[in-house]
């Protein structure tokens, strides 16, 4: 792996937990399995829509979705409702292990960039709340080209940024979908297991798996477990 350059962190539930947003949910009474639920919910809309070339973004998205649940489960439907679920985004945990991860890669020299289906601008701030900003070079959305991951154009803006080729690179996540998506454009790819558990067979397979995202660093970079 001494080719690679630039580690790609895909950003909700592989950097940072969803665990703020199902205590909204359930200051409401509501399930924290309705969290993933909506989350899946948000992603299909998103998929489904760039399949159509008409992109719409996450918080739209999202704020729709979030009054079907809040219909579906016959709570009043308010705006101040809807708005205090979702800003639970902007108030994300990381991981445990992900600074060590990221301390990880700024000593070897590696650039670590992000890349989402959400806001860039609210990952730059939920890095800056978790003190993780000063170990990512760029946050990257699928904003910028109008389509959401798992399509090719949001893997390949990252890799023209830096003016690199894909196997310069590598995409960590835990949903099987996004690590297919960048495999298709010929990046390579590391798998969290801890989410999904495992990929489905009809995908292509990562090169590396690691049940944390430091754990997958130091299997990748071939870096001591104990260190």
């Amino acid at each position: 792996m001494s080719k690679v350059k630039i580690v790609i962190f895909d950003v909700n539930q592989t950097i940072f937990k969803l665990d703020e947003i199902e205590k909204r949910f359930k200051r409401f009474n509501l399930s924290s399995y309705l969290v993933e639920n909506w989350f899946l919910s948000v992603l299909k809309e998103g998929f489904a829509l760039s399949d159509k070339s008409k992109f719409v973004d996450f918080k739209t998205i999202g704020l729709n979705e979030l009054q079907k649940i809040l219909f579906s489960e016959e709570i009043k439907v308010e705006k101040k409702t809807i708005n205090y679920l979702f800003d639970g985004f902007k108030n994300l945990k990381a991981h445990p292990e992900i600074k060590n991860a990221f301390q990880i890669l700024k000593k070897k020299n590696i650039k670590i960039v992000t890349l989402t289906n959400g806001s860039a601008k609210n990952t730059e701030n939920l890095l800056k709340k978790n003190l993780l900003e000063k170990y990512v070079t760029k946050c990257f959305s699928i904003d910028s080209v109008k389509k959401w991951k798992p399509h090719p154009e949001p893997y390949e803006m990252v890799i023209k940024h830096f003016n690199c080729t894909p196997q310069d690179a590598i995409m960590i996540a835990v949903h099987g979908w996004d690590l297919n998506g960048a495999k298709q454009i010929g990046l390579k790819t590391g798998f969290i297991n801890r989410y999904e558990f495992w990929m489905n067979d009809y995908f292509q397979k990562p090169d590396y798996e690691a049940k944390d995202a430091s754990l997958l660093v130091k299997k990748i970079f071939k870096i001591s477990i104990s260190t």
